[in-house]
């Protein structure tokens, strides 16, 4: 099982499985971009068709519903014709992860996002927790694939990825 972090310029939550790298067709790595903490709010992964997402199992914050409609409560009439832009063509010739800053409002819904990390050596696992401007999400918080919500969750249960150790 290998992990891979990633903060800093992509400021949202994302999640991704990558599956069959290397020579292992088998192997398994797991992808957090934890950079929610401030500055602007990077748009890209909401606003990209999900059919178009780099991996097969993912997850992001925020989701693209709650996202949108802030940009469409705050927006103005300067800033309509980019909106259009991103929102119905992409972005095009760049994308919406380029136009992030021209839709940073500072009023709520605020979707800053952090990550607890809880390491249990006595049950052999390694929990993965984000959490929001008002307490842990909830999977009706973030936008995933459908693949990786347990199947005993519900919308508002709360997100937890735990990863069983092994000795490898």
């Amino acid at each position: 099982m290998t992990f891979r972090w990633s903060g800093g310029d992509t400021h949202d939550l994302e999640y991704y499985v990558e599956r069959g790298f290397g020579n292992d067709p088998g192997s398994k790595m797991y992808h957090f971009v934890i950079g929610g903490g401030g500055a602007y709010l990077s748009i890209g992964a909401a606003m990209k068709p999900r059919d178009q997402m780099p991996e097969k199992e993912w997850a992001h914050y925020p989701a693209t519903e709650p996202l949108v409609k802030k940009i469409e409560d705050n927006n103005n009439i300067l800033k309509a014709p980019a909106w259009y832009w991103t929102k119905n063509l992409g972005g095009w010739p760049f994308n919406p992860e380029f136009l992030s800053a021209a839709f940073d409002y500072n009023k709520s819904p605020f979707f800053q996002s952090f990550f607890e990390i809880k390491v249990e050596p006595s049950k052999e696992s390694v929990s993965f927790i984000p959490y929001g401007v008002n307490g842990q999400l909830k999977w009706k918080d973030i936008e995933t694939s459908g693949n990786i919500i347990p199947a005993d969750k519900l919308p508002e249960s709360d997100v937890e990825w735990v990863f069983q150790l092994s000795a490898n």
